[in-house]
């Protein structure tokens, strides 16, 4: 029996072109991992811009709430008290932070500062942490004597983008009315 030693195995030809195949393949799925895990870091960055804007409305929230309430004294104050005239209803809008210590919240004129995380306490502020990207700015406007719209907004470096915006609003109202 004669054996033809031609069909032997594979030919360095064949070899190159299955290897060019599948680094193509490789290469074409490891593109689709990076773009999916950028995706997924953008929606990441989105949820929590999302629930700081929420958190901005939260506490003004709060502080109206706490104002009806009682002041130090004890005694209900102006419902929008250190809130309004300034500096939240300046055109600029203000910033707030709760001190998780107290739970006074703070409202300062907007300085656009990044809010910080604080990798020990997962929390959210100015003063402690790392800078996120994230700015929030906080505008109140009076729609009658006993009601006002706040308007958050939330602004950080986008991964496909140059920036991106988030923007949720609430209208409040003097809920317990009485004497200012």
């Amino acid at each position: 029996m004669i054996r033809n030693s031609h069909n032997k195995g594979f030919t360095l030809i064949e070899t190159l072109v299955a290897v060019g195949i599948l680094g193509l393949v490789i290469s074409s799925v490891a593109g689709l991992l990076q773009i999916s895990l950028r995706l997924a870091a953008d929606y990441k960055q989105t949820l929590a811009a999302g629930m700081l804007a929420q958190e901005g409305l939260e506490l003004v929230r709060y502080k109206r709430d706490s104002n009806r309430l009682k002041d130090a004294s004890g005694i209900p104050t102006n419902w929008m008290n250190e809130l309004l005239p300034t500096p939240c209803q300046a055109s600029n809008g203000c910033e707030a932070v709760m001190n998780s210590g107290t739970g006074v919240v703070t409202f300062t004129a907007y300085a656009a500062n990044d809010l910080r995380l604080d990798a020990a306490t997962g929390i959210f502020n100015y003063t402690s942490g790392s800078p996120t990207g994230f700015k929030r700015r906080i505008v109140i406007n009076n729609l009658a004597a006993n009601e006002v719209r706040v308007t958050v907004t939330v602004t950080w470096p986008g991964i496909f983008t140059s920036f991106k915006t988030i923007q949720v609003q609430d209208n409040l109202l003097d809920w317990q009315g009485g004497t200012e």
